[in-house]
Order: structure tokens, then C-alpha cells, then sequence
């Protein structure tokens, strides 16, 4: 063996299990540094816990001076706790749920250990698996809930396996995920944590019998009991009639059983999975993996456990008449496990050109989507970018194509790095040129200086808390219903400053407006108080469903 072939294997080896760590860095400092945070949803839950932080408010939740009881307060906390240590800041908030997918990958890969102790190759694959998913990364760059969703369960997972030898402490930390799930998302965490649990006698080695098992779970029901009651019980009381039973049933329970949003049939989620499993459900070779594990469920508690997390946990999400794809990433590194398990076991070599010519079609349309939206004169954002970005992805596919065939051992971590690539690509070209459409910093802080001012703030129409964190308002500016409301304000405010959304850029003129911006596929306008008393503006945006 040569000094340079002594280096390589060894370097190669660490690249394998640890080079996933720098990828995904790298794609979240490039996902941060391109685009803030959007709305109408990343503004909203920054802007209640900014609303928390400007009154020292820990317990109940707040968005436009009101409880707010659609979500609980983990994600709020997490915001202010971060402002706490490292002051206010807009980039915080958005490293929360990427934290939140290194933890997740970093705690798959102990429990992928921990089940499968003779086989470190698991263990080795499954971050690369878990993280460079597209919607599994293209999520965690987002700041939502159910980032941390995924890491409680998977945290609860751990615990029920170690239960097995450790029931105090297994319980223990089982019970206290499931604490912080219901915190995070409301009862939704018992979907994915409860099934296995029932199902402890077909993965557990030595079934200790209900008796010892069920007392166990019901220490640990009992610790997630206790951890939501030390704040709801608080939070009722300040948080005025109804907001106890709104949060608990309403948003979670309530969902489950009759939907007021994202209402789905029961098989939706069939066909979008493959989707979301991309680019690994490209490979005919990683569904035999998942053969491969499934075959070997009778000699392998492992496996079983796995089953026990994801069969149930798709069936029960399927059952649930609201559906969003998101729901399901708390399966996500259970189904991995079960992925990764797979392949050690198998000698097969396989291609990633499938993969080049997925993205070859998506180069092809990058460049020759914006040519034909801007000779059918549309103005989205889409018709706006280069299609010289098409061409950007010629070397990431030339990668692809001239990679020759290997194992799993080797094509996952490749496969996981030229995923990074192409997904820091994406946040340079694409995401950065929706940036101007969604971008709502400039107008936030224009607001901000507006108030400090002295001037009284208005807008119109359905307010999601869009522009309180970003132009850090010390104010809710006052909610108008409709344009005869915003005459009458102006009147009463000729000083004051009113927001409002319109159709098209035509609409920005009568009356003038002080700005006029992109927003959501509409314009966002505003406008001296004192020039809208005596024309309307455009109409009013209907309001969009709470996610």
C-alpha cells in the first residue's frame, strides 16, 4: 500500500461519516445569507414572538395585541431565548429549524446505533439520507414547527428503545419529547410516539408483559402531561375564556377530526411521498433497500420497531382530514432507518443518472421557462430570472452523468453532497430571485421609521403580523375592513400612513403612493393618509388559512 492510497481510504472513510456535517453548514449559510424570512407564515411566528418579547410575555402567545392561541409556545420561546443571548436579530429565528435537522440527523444516527450496534454503516448512511431529501432540507430552511416536530419524535424514539434496558430513564426521556411535542404542535407528537409503544411486543427482545410495560408508559404520558400542564394551566388563566379549549381542540384535536384547512381525501398523501422522498425515490436500487430491510423483519427487531414507527404513523396522518406534506416529516427518520438498513446488505452497484436526467429536464425548463413567460408578457417572478441559470446546472448534471456505478457506500455520500450543491444553486439563482417578490424588509423598516416618527400606521384588509418583527413596530398598526373604513381613518389620521394590497402596478397610482411592491404574485402599496380621502384604493386581498 503507497503513502497517498494510506491517506485516501482514511480520509475518504471520515468524509463518509462526517462529511455531511460541513455539507449541510455550508447549505444553511447559503440558505440564510439569500433569502430573510417570508411571509405569511415565517413573519407571523416571528412577529408573535416578538410580540411576547416587547411585553415580557412568556406564557401566552400574542399576534396583533391578542392571545393567540393557534399554536403553542416552544417555537416563540426558542425565538426569544436566542434574542436573549445574542440580542434581537432576523437571523436567529431562521437557524432554529436548520439546528433543529443537524439534531434530528445527529440523534437518527445514535438511535441507528443503538439498534443496529454490529453494523455502523447504518449509522453512517442515515444522515446523508435524512438530511439531503429536497423537502427535508428545503423545509428545514424555513422557520415552522414541524422541524422540531421531527426532533421530539425522534428523541421520543430513542427513549422507547432505550426503555428496553433502561425503563426508568427510557420513560423518562420519552415522556419528556413528547412534553415538548405537545408544546411544539399540540397532541399531533402522540400520532407518531404512541403507536410504537403500543406495539412494544413485536419489537421488544424479552416482552416484560403490560403490567411493567404499561406502568412505564404511563410515567411517561404522565411526564408529558405534567410538562404541558405547568404552562397551560398559567397560560388559561391569563390567557381569557376560550383560550384553552381553542388551543388544545380547536387546532388539534379539531383538525384531526373535521378540518377548516388543508382539508385532503385520505389517499393524498400516496401520491405525493415519491415527491417528497427526492432525489432517493429516483433509484430503483433504494426501493430495493427498503425490500431488502422489510424482508428481514422477522430476525430483526430493528426493523420492526421502524414498521411500528412508520406504518401507523402514515395511517393515522392519512386519517386526519387535514393534510399538509409537511405533517409527515416526523416519519421521515424512521423511514430512513428503514432505508439504511437496507443497503449494507446488498452488493448492488447502481448509477446516478437517473438523477442527471431528472435535472437535465429541469435545467432544459430553468432556461426556457422564463423566454416563454416573458413573450406571453407575464410579470411573476419566474419570467424575471436568467435563463442563464439553466446553464449553471450543466456541471452539476456533467457530476451526475460521469459518475460510474458503485455501491451504497459510496453513491449516498456523493448523492448527498451533489444534492447540497444543487440545493445551494437553488438558493443563489431561484430563491434569491423570488427574494424580491417575498421580501418584506424594506417596507417593514420604512413603516418602523414611519412610526418612530410620530406617524400612526393602518392597513387594510386581513393583517397576519407581516411587518411587526421585520420594521421591529412597537405597535399593531390599526386593522381597516375595507377601503370606505380606510377613508374614514384617513380622515380622522391625515398624518398617518395607511398599507394596503393591490392587483397591479397601475393600481400604485391613483392615489399616489409613497411605495409600491411586488408581494405574492399582488403589490403591496402605501400610502399618505392624507391622499386617500378622497379615492379608494384597489381591493382587498382575501385572507389566507392558517398553516
Amino acid at each position: 500500500m503507497t503513502f497517498k492510497t494510506s491517506i485516501a481510504a482514511p480520509l475518504a472513510h471520515g468524509l463518509s461519516r462526517w462529511g455531511w456535517l460541513a455539507a449541510w453548514a455550508i447549505f444553511v449559510a447559503v440558505a440564510v445569507s439569500t433569502r430573510g424570512l417570508w411571509p405569511i407564515d415565517e413573519t407571523r411566528y416571528a412577529t408573535v414572538a416578538w410580540e411576547m418579547w416587547q411585553h415580557g410575555q412568556w406564557l401566552v402567545p400574542h399576534l396583533n395585541g391578542a392571545p393567540y392561541p393557534h399554536k403553542p409556545p416552544v417555537l416563540f420561546w426558542l425565538m426569544q431565548l436566542g434574542w436573549a443571548v445574542f440580542g434581537v436579530n432576523d437571523i436567529w429565528p431562521r437557524l432554529i429549524a436548520p439546528l433543529a435537522g443537524v439534531a434530528s440527523a445527529l440523534l437518527t444516527r445514535h438511535l441507528a446505533r443503538r439498534l443496529w450496534p454490529a453494523d455502523t454503516r447504518v449509522a453512517d448512511l442515515t444522515p446523508w439520507l435524512l438530511l439531503f431529501g429536497l423537502y427535508w432540507a428545503g423545509f428545514h430552511s424555513m422557520l415552522m414547527f414541524d422541524a422540531l416536530m421531527a426532533l421530539w419524535t425522534t428523541l421520543a424514539l430513542t427513549g422507547l428503545w432505550q426503555a428496553v434496558d433502561r425503563p426508568r430513564a427510557g420513560f423518562a426521556w420519552a415522556g419528556m419529547a413528547m412534553g415538548l411535542g405537545l408544546l411544539t404542535k399540540g397532541p399531533i407528537i402522540l400520532l407518531f410516539a404512541l403507536p410504537p409503544a403500543l406495539l412494544a411486543p413485536l419489537w421488544h427482545p424479552a416482552w416484560p408483559g403490560w403490567r411493567i410495560w404499561g406502568a412505564g408508559l404511563i410515567r411517561a404520558l404522565g411526564i408529558m402531561a405534567l410538562i404541558a400542564l405547568v404552562w397551560a394551566l398559567p397560560a388559561a388563566l391569563l390567557g381569557g375564556k376560550g383560550y384553552a379549549a381553542d388551543l388544545l381542540w380547536r387546532q388539534s384535536a379539531g383538525r384531526a377530526l373535521e378540518s377548516f384547512a388543508h382539508r385532503r381525501p385520505w389517499w393524498w398523501y400516496l401520491p405525493i411521498l415519491p415527491l417528497m422522498l427526492l432525489p432517493w425515490s429516483l433509484f430503483p436500487s433504494v426501493y430495493q433497500a427498503g425490500f431488502t430491510a422489510l424482508s428481514r423483519a422477522t430476525a430483526d427487531r430493528g426493523v420492526r420497531f421502524c414498521l411500528a414507527v412508520v406504518l401507523p404513523g402514515f395511517v393515522l396522518c392519512s386519517m386526519i382530514s387535514g393534510k399538509q406534506p409537511h405533517y409527515l416529516l416526523p416519519l421521515f427518520p424512521a423511514l430512513m432507518l428503514l432505508l439504511a438498513r437496507g443497503m449494507p446488505q446488498s452488493a448492488l452497484r447502481f448509477s446516478l443518472r437517473p438523477a442527471a436526467l431528472l435535472l437535465a429536464g429541469l435545467a432544459l425548463l430553468l432556461a426556457a421557462a422564463p423566454l416563454w413567460l416573458r413573450l406571453r408578457g407575464d410579470g411573476s417572478w419566474v419570467s424575471a430570472l436568467s435563463p442563464l441559470w439553466g446553464l449553471g446546472l450543466v456541471p452539476i448534471v456533467y457530476l451526475f452523468w460521469r459518475m460510474p456505478p458503485a455501491g451504497y457506500a459510496r453513491q449516498v455520500p456523493v448523492l448527498g453532497g451533489l444534492m447540497a450543491a444543487l440545493l445551494i444553486f437553488g438558493h443563489g439563482s431561484i430563491v434569491r430571485e423570488a427574494q424580491s417578490r417575498f421580501d418584506l424588509v424594506e417596507i417593514s423598516r420604512m413603516l418602523g421609521a414611519l412610526e418612530r416618527s410620530g406617524h400612526p400606521l393602518a392597513f387594510v384588509g386581513t393583517y397576519r403580523g407581516q411587518f411587526q418583527f421585520l420594521g421591529r413596530l412597537e405597535r399593531v398598526p390599526v386593522l381597516l375592513k375595507d377601503h370606505e373604513a380606510a377613508r374614514a381613518w384617513a380622515t380622522q389620521h391625515p398624518g398617518g400612513v395607511i398599507v394596503d394590497e393591490v392587483d397591479a402596478e397601475r393600481d400604485c397610482a391613483a392615489p399616489p403612493s409613497i411605495i409600491c411592491r411586488p408581494y405574492r404574485g399582488h403589490r403591496l402599496v402605501v400610502r399618505e393618509a392624507a391622499v386617500v380621502r378622497d379615492v379608494a384604493p384597489g381591493p382587498t386581498r382575501p385572507a389566507e388559512d392558517e398553516s
